[in-house]
């Protein structure tokens, strides 16, 4: 039985698919092109970030398993999938800590303005330190929009390690630990938050979630942090939110189109951090989700 790799991924994940007797196809880029060539002798695929849609599916006669290599489920077409008896899995936990100190390592940053003194001190101007003044986190408010494992974590550190007042926004979630303040109200996350962060899947009822009306209601100076998914935050209403200083800027590790285009307006604004879709990306975290996803495949694989 053959497992299709689109993407590279750890070495420890390929080598634990051949241990349990199955050939592994790794290509060497992830076209569709590339994929149709071997996509109908595949009976699981190991996906990272390919978009595996119907009208491709359909030619994987032999699928039985899809495993994402990650969390996010928006990229492959469940329910064509579920129409036709193709398991889908993913690894849920296998990346929570990586993007957690992601995000946290954001909020400081942007925080004490690292990145602008960064910039600066390389253009030469040392003199930055004088007028690039940045604030403690501690006793400030951190609001998460949306309460899974990530949030949690983003939470447990940000109150407990960093002593942030944090307030978190989930209808569905049914439990908050005692350092967190669970709110009824998004606009609540909007209005009472220093930082807000992201931490929603992109669905139909997230997409353009946070829109003119949340950066309306943002403090003036708060920052805004997305590492969830691109289409949950409209860029255009954000990019207004800082050119009228609605909000002091933000840190994004994810976008609406992927790669960013080379006009996207964010790129050169100095009180913007921007990151390449990476915050899962540690040696860690990649080896603990291509296990993952591997081990997902020979679990649900029909011998």
């Amino acid at each position: 039985m053959k497992v299709l790799v689109p993407q590279p991924v750890h070495a420890d994940g390929i080598q634990f698919l051949k241990d349990h007797g199955l050939q592994v196809i790794e290509l060497e880029n992830d076209s569709r092109e590339e994929i149709d060539k071997y996509i109908e002798a595949a009976t699981a695929i190991l996906v990272r970030t390919t978009p595996l849609q119907a009208e491709q599916l359909e030619r994987g006669n032999k699928l039985q398993v899809i495993a994402r290599h990650g969390v996010g489920l928006d990229l492959i077409d469940t329910k064509y999938c579920e129409q036709n008896g193709i398991k889908v899995c993913n690894t849920p936990v296998a990346n929570v800590n990586s993007v957690a100190e992601h995000v946290t390592g954001f909020l400081l940053s942007i925080a004490h303005r690292i990145p602008e003194a960064e910039r600066a001190i390389r253009r030469g101007n040392y003199e930055s330190r004088h007028v690039l003044i940045g604030q403690e986190v501690k006793g400030k408010t951190l609001g998460l929009i949306g309460f899974g494992n990530i949030a949690q974590s983003v939470a447990k550190k940000c109150a407990l390690g960093l002593g942030m007042n944090v307030i978190a926004y989930d209808p569905y979630a049914k439990e908050f630990p005692e350092y967190v303040e669970q709110v009824k109200e998004l606009e609540t996350i909007a209005q009472q938050s220093h930082f807000v962060s992201v931490h929603v899947p992109l669905n139909d009822a997230t997409e353009n979630l946070i829109d003119r009306p949340f950066f309306h209601l943002m403090q003036s100076g708060s920052y805004l942090i997305n590492a969830a998914r691109g289409g949950i935050v409209n860029e255009t209403a954000l990019t207004e939110a800082i050119d009228t200083e609605r909000i002091a800027g933000a840190a994004l590790d994810c976008y609406a189109e992927e790669p960013i285009p080379l006009d996207f307006p964010l790129k050169d604004y100095e009180n913007v951090l921007l990151t390449p879709h990476m915050a899962a990306h540690t040696e860690d975290s990649m080896r603990a989700m291509a296990l993952g996803a591997a081990e997902a495949i020979v679990r649900a694989i029909k011998f």
